[in-house]
C-alpha cells in the first residue's frame, strides 16, 4: 500500500488564493446586485468627499495603481469624512487585485467586525 501524498505547500497556497479570489468576487457581486436592486425613484448615490471622488475616477479609468496610491494617501491624511468604510473596502479589493492577499484579508476582517453604520442599514435596496 502506498501512503497518501500530502499536497505541496505551493499547491495549497494556489488553492487558497483561488478560493479567496472567488470568495471576494462573490462579495463584490452581492454588493453590486444590492446597489442595482434600488428602486428607480431612489436618488443616485452622491460622493461627499472630494478625495474619494478622485479615487473613484482613477478606479473607473482602470488606473488601479493611481487609485490605490491616492486612496492610501488620503487615508493617511484623514481626508475621508463620509466614505471611510467604502474607501477601506475599495482598498482591500485593490490590494487583493495586486496579490497582497494577507493585507486584503486583514482589511476585510476588520470591516466585517465593525458595526454597520445606521445610514447603510436603512438605505433602500440593502437587506
Amino acid at each position: 500500500m502506498t501512503a497518501a501524498r500530502k499536497p505541496s505547500l505551493t499547491a495549497t497556497r494556489s488553492r487558497l488564493r483561488r478560493t479567496m479570489r472567488s470568495g471576494i468576487g462573490l462579495i463584490f457581486v452581492c454588493a453590486l446586485s444590492a446597489v442595482g436592486a434600488e428602486p428607480a425613484s431612489a436618488p443616485p448615490p452622491r460622493v461627499q468627499d472630494l478625495h474619494f471622488g478622485t479615487v473613484l475616477f482613477d478606479f473607473y479609468r482602470q488606473d488601479h495603481f493611481a487609485a490605490l496610491t491616492e486612496l492610501m494617501t488620503a487615508q493617511q491624511q484623514e481626508r475621508f469624512d463620509y466614505h471611510r468604510n467604502e474607501a477601506e473596502l475599495l482598498r482591500g479589493g485593490l490590494k487583493l487585485g495586486y496579490g497582497l492577499h494577507d493585507e486584503a484579508e486583514g482589511i476585510f476582517r476588520r470591516l466585517l467586525t465593525r458595526d454597520v453604520p445606521p445610514v447603510c442599514a436603512t438605505e433602500p435596496g440593502i437587506t
